[in-house]
């Protein structure tokens, strides 16, 4: 999905940005916790993770796959609108959940393009 410049897109993560962060790695389809997220970045990264710890997201993004990510946000989205679930009518009953995907979509063809 490529945006146009004059359009917007809400991105969301719910109900954490480590969700996307975590999609690096594995599949995330069910209701996880602030702490089996943290704990199952841990085991993937082989220390120990924690919000805004320099360099971590940077050691994500090197050592997980963003395609792997972005295929896991896209699948998981692509189920709650088979289930007719929306971010703006059902976001509590969609955990886990993500967005960020569009926008690397977007980074990714905009790098492409030079």
């Amino acid at each position: 999905m490529v945006l146009a410049a004059n359009e917007y897109e809400l991105l969301i993560s719910n109900h954490l940005f480590e969700t996307w962060l975590l999609m690096h790695f594995e599949d995330v389809e069910k209701k996880i916790s602030k702490k089996e997220i943290y704990r199952r970045l841990s085991f993937h990264l082989h220390d120990a993770y924690s919000k805004g710890h320099k360099g971590k997201i940077r050691e994500i993004v090197q050592n997980g796959n963003i395609e792997k990510a972005i295929d896991n946000a896209s699948a998981l989205e692509k189920q709650y609108a088979a289930e007719g679930k929306s971010i703006f009518t059902s976001i509590k009953d969609m955990n886990p959940y993500t967005s960020v995907y569009k926008l690397i979509e977007q980074f990714m063809v905009e790098i492409s393009e030079f």
